[in-house]
Formats: C-alpha cells, sequence, structure tokens
C-alpha cells in the first residue's frame, strides 16, 4: 500500500489520537505496510491490523500487533486504535457512554 511514512495520508484525528495512544509515526507506517488482516469497519470503511504471527516472523514485536487503523475507501487512515485482547476474542475498546 505505502512504502514510506511521508505517503500516508492520515487525518487530523488519527493524528491526534496517535498522539493520545502514543503509537509513533513509524509504526502506523509498519501497520500498514505490514498488515495482514482485514475487517470491515462499516461505511466501507475497514481496519487493518498485523497478525501476532506475522510480526513474530518479521520480529517486530508483539506492539505491532496490538494495533489497528481504520483506513477509509480513499486509503485515509481515519483513526488508530490498541487492540484488546478479551474472551470472545480480540477486540478495541468503545468510547465511554
Amino acid at each position: 500500500m505505502c512504502d514510506t511514512i511521508s505517503e500516508l495520508h492520515v487525518t487530523k484525528h488519527a493524528t491526534l489520537r496517535c498522539q493520545q495512544r502514543g503509537i509513533r509515526r513509524e509504526d502506523l507506517a509498519a501497520l500498514i505496510f505490514y498488515a495482514d488482516i482485514e475487517v470491515p469497519a462499516g461505511d466501507r470503511a475497514i481496519m487493518m491490523q498485523v497478525s501476532r504471527a506475522r510480526a513474530r516472523q518479521l520480529n517486530l514485536g508483539d506492539g505491532l500487533a496490538r494495533m489497528g487503523a481504520i483506513l477509509s475507501e480513499d486509503g485515509a487512515i481515519v483513526t488508530v486504535a490498541r487492540i484488546h485482547n478479551n474472551r470472545r476474542g480480540r477486540a478495541w475498546r468503545r468510547g465511554r457512554n
């Protein structure tokens, strides 16, 4: 999808979320480049993730496998999230009510 950090189109919202969640731009680029899981996220957007097996295979560390990015249909990174493991599988936290 992209080869360098400068090719990423990151929205202001995603930039803010990266700052809040301690996700570096280099990690975000690696996530998009090595992602092997794509899940529909609604409104024609997709959530991209790196599986734990692929992260181990590429020696990327477990931290990358715990991140996800939502991309719009035009390829812009809309937001990023930390993925949490729970009894129902991998999920990201929803906003508080």
